[in-house]
């Protein structure tokens, strides 16, 4: 979980996040965490969370 104060410039950034890592680990866990999908949930968390670092370092 992020912490929210650490980034509170960005609910929907945050909202994004939660979504996608909930989706990824919920997919892993039924597909296999070396299926192809999981793999691209992850690869856009990972842009995401990329995102996230970027702006709490301008703030």
């Amino acid at each position: 979980m992020i912490k929210k104060n650490s980034s509170s410039g960005c609910p929907l950034l945050i909202a994004k996040i939660e979504y996608f890592r909930e989706k990824m680990v919920n997919t892993g866990l039924k597909e296999g965490f070396s299926n192809p999908k999981t793999i691209e949930l992850s690869q856009n968390l990972d842009i995401l969370l990329n995102k996230l670092a970027k702006t709490s370092q301008v703030s």
